[in-house]
């Protein structure tokens, strides 16, 4: 399925919004997306691997919620997002998201 177009709007589907956000504002929120998953959604061991306060993680996973309008609490969405956070590392740039 690699490069298809399925997949491409998918990946555009849940992720479009965070990465632009990413590339307009020089921002983190894929990054912190992924230490969040990387610490099994654990706040205190995500704000400790970005070297980040935990308000600022808060707020961050805030932006997340209302960038993409899901809730990270929704297992749904974790899934969704970390398929398309794995999808976003195997895309090749200039296609797809």
């Amino acid at each position: 399925l690699h490069g298809t177009t399925e997949l491409q709007f998918f990946q555009q589907e849940v992720l479009g919004d965070l990465i632009e956000h990413d590339q307009k504002s020089g921002g983190q929120l894929l990054a912190t997306l992924e230490a969040f998953f990387a610490a099994n959604g654990n706040l205190s061991k995500t704000a400790e691997m970005l070297f980040v306060h935990r308000n600022t993680l808060m707020y961050r996973l805030n932006r997340v919620e209302a960038l993409i309008g899901r809730s990270l609490d929704d297992p749904e969405t974790r899934f969704d997002l970390q398929l398309a956070l794995k999808m976003h590392h195997v895309t090749p740039r200039g296609r797809g998201a």
